[in-house]
């Protein structure tokens, strides 16, 4: 009976132990873990500065137009943000680049819209043909009474009655 009594004893230590009071500050309120406030810098779209100052740090052309993909950064490259550009430093091959970036995901925007508006379409004949795949061609005021027993409108199911009635029961 005793080492029982011990056995518990110990196993009741061993689990007061493990569990641990959380960890407290000076004035005893538990510690606060702060929340990121704003998102990490590569989601941030690019600014023509930003762009320009990676072309003085030795970026290539490529390599500034992926982290622009990548930021998700559009930048139109009028005329105004081209005169921009050259007055920030920019080299004549970034600025083509930026204006082939641009031309791409305009493109990009415009197949993308394509394929949204067919699969609409898609989508819409879908369900027009399981509409008319619906449609019981036994219905309606020329037929006195439903096909086999079968309810009008799809509302009963199976074997009926179903002769004369015109409603399957």
């Amino acid at each position: 009976m005793m080492p029982i009594r011990i056995s518990v004893v110990f196993i009741f230590l061993l689990a007061a132990g493990c569990a641990s009071p959380p960890q407290r500050d000076a004035a005893g309120h538990p510690p606060l873990e702060r929340l990121a406030t704003a998102p990490p810098p590569s989601s941030y779209p690019l600014r023509l500065e930003e762009i320009v100052a990676m072309e003085r740090a030795g970026h290539e052309a490529p390599v500034i137009i992926q982290k622009m993909r990548r930021t998700t950064t559009r930048l139109s490259m009028s005329m105004a943000q081209q005169q921009q550009a050259r007055e920030l430093g920019a080299s004549a091959a970034l600025i083509q680049a930026l204006i082939r970036a641009e031309d791409e995901a305009h493109e990009a925007d415009r197949l993308t819209a394509e394929a949204d508006r067919a699969a609409e379409e898609r989508d819409r004949r879908e369900q027009a043909l399981a509409y008319w795949n619906s449609y019981d061609p036994y219905y309606g005021p020329y037929w006195p009474h439903s096909y086999f027993g079968y309810g009008a409108g799809h509302h009963h199911h199976g074997w009926g009655v179903g002769v004369g009635s015109g409603w399957g029961w």
